[in-house]
């Protein structure tokens, strides 16, 4: 169902704003509104808390990244299990933050000296490796000549003639000598020595070679000298990671407080951002928001500390209240499956329940498998134990379970356990075919046809299922016309032709004709024209085309459980090729884990993707009304911890 939302105003004293807003926050039960300040009005203003927000959002960062930082270090490594502390409002609101902040500061400042230092030794190890191969060069490397002579050094290509060139350069230019200094794999090192008369000519003939001139500046001394300058200069960088790396490690039992400083923080984050959205005055503070019908007390039990007026009202005309949806422990896990659509209207109709029942039963229709229901009933209880999962998670593993349970069910009456795998095992190393068939119902492989046929009838109850419920919401408009002749037209066929071909019998036609009837004269009723009127209801049948359409969607059931069931026996397949029980039974073991878990994953996500599909758009096509907003309360925004109140 749809909680009932009532409208809040309240106007309280500006003294008591920071209490009340921690207040409403731990209370997690009202959705404060954004108010908007009268224009020109210079006594009722907007709240302003943008410096201590951005303040907040830059600490919050900081700690954050500590972390990401630290983590490697901590000797109270979570790993993939993370527990949530657990603590009282009381410790949770008394406990300092600046040990935390300071300690994430220093690590950020520590990292980032780190990332320095990192890019300058790479910076160093780059000149180092381009002054290495000029280790048995005679000249400094940044000395270009004298005031007669120019040496100029530098690479040519590996495949380049030295001595041709050399001999060239002394036969056109007179006093020039060429020498190689060293060889890497794509270039030789050379260093050319020539009157300053020459140069130029001397720079074109190697240009024409491939030359490519070093850039060492002025100042370079040595080779040797400076490779041994660079080679201390990275010893040194390497120390001072060390150190920090030192550091970082003595910050890193900090870590829980780290963690604490954060939810600490980012809670506080969360009450600043209640007081931006309110209106204020020199001595009082103007608040909006939604608050559920059911937690009324609840809020009034606590604004009774404080001098303030407050009036809850039901929605009126033009207002968009948020939609919160209350269901039963079966139907819950299945509200962030209507989420992921959008929610419904408020003052609709809740879907849940019906959602939850055709989900789980179309999901376990395409797995259909007892073993691979095992595996995600383990994943959703053993999440949810291990995870301590909140929120959207959590749901999600409930889902798991629920949904597993279903595949369990399915995959008795469909004879699926992982496949066909006790069948093959048993012919493996029985010769037996005792178990080729253990299927109640049918089995997709053998009896493909039932199968589809089953899967298009649960797809005509799903269809049938939301036309009911588009029938109760006309009979609750007062639309009982809509109800009866628009929808209740199309059930009467539907039941006539069901009869008909399901039991042979004439009823079944007189049942259909009464339909076929209300339809044709009762559609086009707002029309006046006696043939407009039927004009409307006869073209009203081309409807059939799309009932039939929606109805073949559901064909997606039977194929996805074929194709999963394949797979399955593929693997089951591969698996017992070798006639030796020792080696079936090691095969079984690895390829049938790997391929098992391997076809668990795509039909899991298959068959979620095709559930959701047919309830968005042949379920949800039938009577959803969308455009309602999810209900978000203002809320501690707790990341690492559990904090309960005394």
């Amino acid at each position: 169902m749809i909680k009932s939302m009532k409208k809040l105003s309240l106007v309280a004293m500006r003294s008591d704003l920071d209490a009340l807003a921690k207040d409403l926050i731990w209370l997690s039960c009202v959705e404060v509104e954004k108010c908007s300040a009268p224009e020109g009005d210079a006594i009722i203003r907007s709240m302003d808390c943008g410096e201590r927000i951005a303040e907040l959002n830059s600490d919050a960062g900081t700690l954050s990244e500590a972390l990401k930082i630290l983590s490697p270090m901590r000797t109270d490594k979570k790993g993939f299990i993370k527990t949530r502390r657990e603590m009282s409002k009381g410790e949770f609101d008394g406990r300092r933050t600046d040990k935390a902040l300071d300690g994430a500061k220093k690590a950020a400042a520590l990292k980032a000296e780190a990332d320095q230092l990192k890019s300058e030794r790479n910076k160093q190890t780059a000149y180092l490796a381009s002054v290495s191969i000029w280790s048995g060069y005679d000249l400094p490397l940044g000395f270009e000549g004298t005031k007669n002579s120019t040496v100029i050094a530098g690479t040519l290509p590996v495949s380049c003639d030295i001595e041709r060139l050399s001999a060239i350069a002394a036969e056109e230019l007179g006093a020039v000598q060429i020498e190689t200094v060293g060889e890497g794999k794509s270039v030789k090192y050379i260093s050319a020595v020539c009157h300053i008369s020459v140069e130029k000519q001397l720079a074109a003939l190697l240009s024409d070679a491939g030359f490519i001139k070093n850039n060492f500046p002025a100042q370079t001394g040595l080779a040797a000298d400076e490779v041994k300058a660079t080679e201390e200069k990275i010893k040194a960088l390497d120390a001072r990671a060390d150190e920090i790396k030192s550091e970082l490690a003595a910050i890193a039992p900090l870590c829980p407080d780290i963690e604490y400083a954060y939810d600490r923080i980012k809670t506080e984050l969360a009450e600043e951002n209640v007081k931006q959205k309110l209106l204020g005055t020199g001595h009082t503070v103007i608040m909006t928001g939604w608050v559920p019908e059911d937690k009324v007390d609840k809020l009034t039990k606590t604004l009774s500390k404080y001098e303030c007026f407050c009036d809850l009202a039901d929605p009126a005309e033009g207002d968009d209240p948020p939609v919160e949806l209350k269901n039963n422990g079966f139907a819950s896990p299945f509200e962030f499956v209507i989420g992921m659509y959008s929610y419904p209207k408020y003052g609709s109709f809740d879907p849940t329940f019906w959602v939850a029942l055709f989900f789980a039963l179309i999901f376990g229709m395409m797995f259909a498998d007892l073993g691979y229901g095992v595996l995600l009933v383990l994943i959703g209880a053993l999440g949810t134990k291990l995870l301590k999962p909140k929120g959207g998670t959590a749901k999600m593993m409930k889902l798991f379970v629920i949904c597993g349970i279903s595949c369990m069910i399915c995959g008795v009456l469909f004879g699926g356990y992982f496949g066909d795998l006790p069948a093959k095992l048993a012919q493996n190393l029985s010769g037996s075919h005792k178990f080729d068939n253990l299927a109640i119902l049918c089995n997709p492989l053998e009896e493909p046809i039932t199968f589809l046929l089953i899967s298009l009838g649960v797809g005509a109850a799903h269809l049938i299922c939301g036309m009911i419920i588009n029938m109760v919401m006309c009979f609750r408009r007062g639309d009982w016309q809509s109800a009866i002749f628009d929808v209740g037209s199309w059930l009467i066929m539907f039941v006539g032709a069901g009869i008909y071909f399901g039991f042979k019998s004439k009823i079944g036609l007189i049942v259909l004709g009464v339909g076929l009837l209300m339809m044709i004269t009762m559609r086009g009723r707002a029309k006046k024209n006696i043939f407009a009127r039927l004009f409307s209801g006869i073209a009203g049948l081309y409807d059939i085309i799309n009932y039939a359409s929606d109805l073949l969607s559901y064909s997606r059931i039977f194929a996805l459980a074929l194709a999963g069931a394949v797979i399955a026996s593929v693997v089951n397949t591969f698996a017992t090729l070798i006639n030796n029980p020792v080696i079936t039974i090691i095969l079984v073991i690895v390829v049938g884990t790997l391929g098992h878990l391997m076809n668990l994953a795509l039909s899991a996500l298959g068959a979620f993707v095709h559930t959701c599909r047919l309830q968005y758009v042949e379920f949800f096509g039938k009577f959803y009304e969308d455009g309602g907003r999810h209900f978000e309360p203002a809320s501690p925004d707790l990341k690492y911890t559990d904090v309960y109140v005394e």
